[in-house]
């Protein structure tokens, strides 16, 4: 089970970029080695600040995919800067992250729409994801073997 993030942390929306950045670049890696570098990419992904990474550009995507302090995959770095741009739209449309979260009936629909708005998300990121800032999850086992009958 990933570690929760603690509410200040959760405050700013580069808390929620953060820990979907990372349930994207851990899927088919093991955790521990991107825990390795997740110092290197808190400082080529400049603190996770949406503004920030939404801005990048070609030159500074291609930056990132040969910085060998992270795990070098360009089309996870392009899906993180289109994420940061999706998660800013998301923020501004329900005052808050946060509420979008919360602005759905239970957690299948919630996982849904995160597969469907973001890149490189899919139900395995998408759960890592919820249950990394907080949200109740549980439902999920029951839910999963419904579907499975």
């Amino acid at each position: 089970m990933p570690q929760e993030m603690n509410v200040r942390e959760l405050e700013a929306l580069a808390g929620y970029l953060e820990v979907l950045t990372k349930a994207i670049f851990k899927a088919g890696l093991s955790l521990a080695t991107v825990e390795r570098k997740w110092d290197g990419f808190r400082q080529a992904f400049d603190g996770f600040d949406p503004e920030t990474v939404a801005a990048y550009d070609s030159g500074k995507i291609d930056e990132l995919a040969a910085d060998e302090g992270i795990v070098r995959s360009k089309n996870k770095i392009e899906a993180t800067v289109e994420n940061a741009r999706v998660m800013i739209d998301l923020d501004r449309e329900h005052d808050g992250f946060k509420h979008y979260l919360e602005s759905f009936d239970g957690f299948e629909a919630v996982r849904k729409d995160l597969t469907k708005q973001f890149a490189y998300v899919g139900d395995a990121s998408a759960h890592w994801f919820l249950a990394s800032v907080g949200e109740d999850v549980s439902k999920y086992g029951a839910d999963k073997g419904k579907r499975r009958k």
